[in-house]
């Protein structure tokens, strides 16, 4: 279904935004029953609610997204309220699907690694060994790899509506562009003003190589334009910054790509 509609899309750019699922009208509210409503309305005390945010992890091999629960999707929306890129290095990559390795070394800010690595490679990123390209095991990429987390708001995630995908390196120009060609976001954002308003669906295309990896393909869907729906978009982005800022330096517990070229 996702490669037929790329064909309708390719055929007719001006029917693309109809083609897109619909973004929520009510950022908090979300898609609550009437049941749901009920209970919470009747609920007495504290309630436990989840602290994490969901890893929605992406199946290369399949070319789809798997959500926490366990399920296939062929795409996945929100609205990309943050994102930051991290580096990571193992000194033996670990077996394709393996969960909840840190790596040896690894960077939360690109600039120098993380004083709690556990082999750490040099003193800062700019100049490490692991960094250049040619040493990652396709002969092509960096063995230290940088990863591109996205973080999207849709009240159809669950308490709390947000979810975060962690792309490959092979992602980054589709995403953040080149020194002379913008990406996804700054298209966006020049476009809109904000790249956080704009309604984004991901999607991902299977590409050729030594293994099997999946390019991302943002689709640019509505943009908001009911004032209050953006202030409060705007307020989730400050407190997440604030929050992810000062999480940054943990290591990244993460599904391991098997993709490491850009």
């Amino acid at each position: 279904m996702a490669k037929q509609r790329k064909h309708e899309d390719e055929r007719d750019a001006t029917r693309e935004v109809a083609l897109l699922p619909q973004p929520p009208t009510d950022l908090l509210a979300g898609n609550l029953n009437p049941a749901a409503q009920a209970f919470l309305q009747e609920l007495q005390g504290e309630r436990e609610v989840p602290r994490g945010i969901p890893l929605i992890s992406i199946d290369h091999k399949e070319g789809v997204f798997v959500l926490p629960s366990g399920e296939i999707v062929p795409e996945i929306a929100g609205y990309p309220i943050y994102y930051f890129q991290t580096r990571r290095f193992y000194e033996r990559p670990p077996m394709p699907g393996s969960k909840g390795q840190p790596p040896d070394c690894w960077s939360g800010n690109l600039i120098e690694p993380s004083r709690e690595a556990k082999k750490i490679q040099h003193a800062t990123c700019v100049g490490c060994p692991q960094a250049e390209w040619g040493t990652a095991r396709d002969g092509r990429g960096q063995a230290c790899s940088t990863q591109t987390w996205v973080f999207l708001l849709n009240p159809q995630f669950g308490n709390p509506p947000l979810g975060v995908i962690v792309f490959p390196p092979s992602s980054i120009r589709r995403l953040l562009g080149t020194r002379t060609s913008p990406g996804y976001f700054g298209r966006a954002g020049a476009k809109h003003g904000a790249y956080e308003i704009v309604w984004t669906v991901f999607e991902l295309e299977a590409q050729s190589g030594q293994v099997p990896f999946c390019v991302v393909n943002p689709i640019m869907g509505e943009v908001v334009s009911n004032v209050e729906t953006a202030k409060v978009l705007s307020r989730v982005r400050n407190d997440f910054k604030v929050m992810m800022d000062a999480l940054r330096g943990q290591p990244s517990e993460v599904p391991i790509s098997t993709e490491e070229s850009e």
